[in-house]
């Protein structure tokens, strides 16, 4: 099977779990396959087989050190747990939204909010957030948007092919790209969810981040993953200029202390 469609989380012993992927070479069908992988030793091994065959899923450790698996492409069905400790992936109740590509951000109470994504052939985008709660093994609906007082805004498809644990900033927030496209122009903002509160906030930017439509004048698409600097709070964003063909890259650099957003000139 080719690999997977979710960046692996670490478990309690340190190791590493890779999850589904396409069941052909050919970007098509789903795996229940799992390989575990040892950074001690530099070794891969099988794992257990998860209990939905899944791709463009996602996953995270959880503060009990489980692992919740959400998400599914051209199929829906319940999420899973693995447990580290046995070795075995368990069922959980189904999300409130049968969706791809999610963003899960553990809280530090042992839950996790669901958020963003597509539905499971691709469309439409999802703009509610939902809650795993490990007391119930159930999902319940928080809100219709991410943002109080805002609307239409979710998750860009690159935060999630990102390990969530590799993205908190030195105040223990978890920062992602969020947008939105209104009549063809799409706009992008940082934002961060503090895991004690379970409150999501845009992070103040000057400049903001230039919105993309295409065109010469504003060809910048954030596609990309972010990349956070935990140690000097750095924040580097990836852009893309889709209005020559040749996606030619620049990377902003955002400094979390300070909210400065620094523009480059050039291009790779």
């Amino acid at each position: 099977y080719s690999a997977c469609f979710c960046l692996p989380p670490s478990v309690n012993n340190g190791n590493f779990i890779f999850m589904g992927g396409c069941s052909s070479g050919y970007g098509v069908g789903q795996s229940t396959v799992t390989t575990i992988y040892n950074p001690t030793s530099n070794t891969f091994t099988n794992g257990p087989a998860m209990l939905t065959a899944r791709t463009n899923s996602n996953a995270a450790k959880l503060a009990n050190g489980n692992v919740l698996v959400v998400g599914n492409w051209y199929n829906t069905g319940d999420a899973e747990i693995y447990d580290a400790t046995a070795s075995q992936f368990v069922t959980v109740g189904a999300p409130v939204t049968a969706r791809s590509l999610a963003l899960i951000l553990p809280c530090t109470d042992g839950s996790a909010y669901v958020l963003g994504g597509y539905g499971i052939y691709g469309s439409p985008t999802y703009t509610d957030v939902e809650m795993y709660s490990p007391s119930t093994n159930q999902f319940t609906a928080v809100s219709s948007q991410i943002f109080a007082g805002e609307t239409d805004w979710t998750v860009a498809w690159s935060t999630v092919y990102r390990n969530i644990a590799d993205m908190k900033m030195a105040n223990g927030n978890y920062v992602f790209m969020t947008y939105k496209t209104v009549s063809g122009v799409t706009s992008y903002r940082l934002a961060e969810f503090n895991p004690t509160l379970k409150t999501f906030s845009f992070l103040p930017t000057t400049p903001q981040l230039p919105d993309h439509d295409g065109t010469s004048a504003a060809p910048y698409a954030f596609w990309a993953n972010i990349m956070l600097d935990p140690t000097n709070n750095y924040i580097y964003i990836n852009a893309y200029n889709t209005s020559t063909g040749n996606y030619e890259d620049r990377i902003y650099t955002y400094d979390a202390t300070t909210g400065i957003l620094s523009i480059p000139s050039g291009e790779m």
